[in-house]
């Protein structure tokens, strides 16, 4: 017999690093992060921290957009 976990729970985290500083890491509490959830994330939590103009990529991440 061999006993596993089905349905691990999940975290799921975003950091940000610059040349300078390393944003602290942000802890979602959605299972699901859609455009809404990520903007808002951005709007009212990294965006506070970042200190000087910014280029914003994702890491690996294809091109993308959503419509609000």
């Amino acid at each position: 017999m061999r006993e596993f976990e089905r349905d691990n729970p999940t975290i799921i985290v975003w950091c940000g690093l610059t040349n300078e500083t390393v944003i602290d890491p942000f802890l979602f509490v959605e299972n699901t992060i859609n455009a809404n959830v990520y903007l808002d994330m951005l709007r009212n939590y990294a965006i506070h921290q970042i200190l000087q103009e910014y280029v914003f990529q994702q890491d690996g991440a294809p091109p993308h957009f959503a419509l609000h």
